[in-house]
């Protein structure tokens, strides 16, 4: 007696990975879209952030990490308290350069675990979003000097 694994969102999203290693990307793409609807449409399942992480990877190497932020978000959605799927999100920021929602889900994983790691993950997202500032400010001052 088999299991049929086919329809298992860890599955699609290894085998995304794979079909993605071997130059694939199309079907890469396809797949891990397939395992991202699993994922929105089985409620009852917990959501795995392994398979997120893999689903992250992949996307991430197809250039389309917004999708690989939704399903973050999605999953951070419902279950707002997981730690590790919170982390997840707080990656996802990070390679979107998103500082403002960086800072957001850092205080938010402070207040729930009360670990000082995510007071300064806060903290460098601020100075990031000051930073950001500061060089458009200085870039546009340098154009407009240039007219």
């Amino acid at each position: 007696m088999y299991l049929d694994l086919s329809c298992s969102r860890d599955i699609k999203a290894l085998k995304a990975l794979v079909l993605e290693r071997m130059g694939k990307a199309e079907e890469a793409f396809s797949v891990c879209l397939s395992a991202k609807e699993l994922l929105y449409t089985n409620d009852s399942v917990l959501i795995d952030d392994l398979t997120l992480s893999t689903l992250q990877i992949v996307f991430q190497r197809l250039d389309h990490l917004d999708i690989a932020t939704s399903c973050y978000e999605y999953a951070c959605g419902k279950f707002p308290n997981n730690l590790d799927l919170m982390m997840g999100l707080f990656n996802c920021y990070v390679r979107e350069y998103s500082f403002v929602k960086q800072q957001q889900i850092a205080i938010k994983m402070y207040k729930i675990v009360g670990e000082e790691r995510f007071l300064l993950w806060a903290v460098c997202s601020i100075q990031l979003q000051v930073c950001d500032q500061l060089c458009f400010a200085k870039l546009t001052y340098a154009l407009l000097n240039d007219l």
